[in-house]
């Protein structure tokens, strides 16, 4: 599924949550911190236009698309994927 990472501010990823086309796609957001981006980092995957309009809402917002989406991206999904497990060992 395509996706996109963007370096944005708290408004900016406010504005990503509520804008009624993106809000309708997956969308995690996180502190940047760990990666060491001021702001929040928010991944988007799913349709080219939502992602298209992310694009607009970011730039809207002085945030960007994030030079180091690849690493974000294997990260959250990393992180998620350590949750799915310890939710099986619960519930296995």
């Amino acid at each position: 599924m395509p996706y996109e990472v963007f370096e944005t501010t708290p408004e900016g990823a406010d504005a990503l949550a509520d804008d009624d086309e993106v809000s309708r796609q997956t969308i995690v957001t996180r502190n940047g911190d760990a990666w060491d981006v001021d702001g929040k980092v928010v991944l988007v995957e799913g349709s080219e236009d939502a992602l298209d309009r992310a694009r607009s809402i970011v730039e809207d917002h002085d945030g960007s698309v994030s030079s180091k989406a690849d690493e974000i991206k294997a990260d959250i999904d990393a992180e998620q994927d350590s949750a799915a497990e310890g939710i099986g060992n619960i519930f296995g």
